[in-house]
């Protein structure tokens, strides 16, 4: 219930400046604003407001003088050395990689097709560690395709291939930085020689 007895739809009484019930907790006078800290009611000095208690009359409401300990969060973060790697800018080249990770999601454009994201990560060389996460979606089967070559020898048409087959295994991909999306990106894909 909100407001008063006498004004049942606003937070401060406007005709009584009286008690004020919310959500089972109390108000009294009209100089009190209502602030909702995490599911709690407060006053604006920061005062829990207690509850209502209905077998109490309104002047002899609980108050409480106690102030609510601000808390205080950390400014702290800390990074992987992924997360760190992951803001390195590739030089258009080839590089050894290997696949942790594949997952299907909905597509961002279009929820009804779905997109694999290929989280990879080079395997040698100066790039060591840096991380190159490919997508593909269900609509680019010349892409798909394409990578799935870097780990069969041949691809039959109506043969039904696992794209998580790929998984912990490694390939070369043509990777650069794309200026335009912001990150670094796969091209082209090849067998490991």
């Amino acid at each position: 219930m909100y407001g008063c007895d006498c004004c049942q739809f606003s937070y401060i009484c406007i005709v009584c400046k009286s008690l004020l019930k919310i959500n089972g907790y109390v108000f009294q006078g009209d100089s009190t604003i209502l602030l909702n800290l995490g599911g709690a009611l407060y006053s604006e000095d920061g005062t829990p407001i207690p509850k209502f208690n209905p077998s109490i009359k309104n002047s002899k409401q609980p108050t409480t003088n106690k102030k609510k300990e601000k808390i205080t969060m950390g400014m702290s973060v800390t990074f992987t050395k992924e997360d760190l790697l992951k803001s390195t800018n590739l030089q258009a080249a080839w590089y050894r990689f290997r696949v942790k990770e594949i997952t299907k999601k909905p597509g961002t454009s279009d929820p009804t097709s779905f997109t694999y994201h290929i989280m990879s990560v080079i395997c040698a060389g100066t790039s060591n560690g840096v991380p190159v996460t490919i997508y593909i979606s269900e609509k680019q089967p010349d892409k798909l395709s394409s990578f799935l070559k870097a780990f069969i020898e041949r691809i039959e048409p109506g043969v039904s291939y696992e794209v998580d087959m790929a998984k912990d295994k490694e390939f070369e991909g043509y990777a650069l930085y794309d200026d335009k999306m912001r990150w670094n990106t796969i091209e082209s894909f090849r067998r490991v020689a």
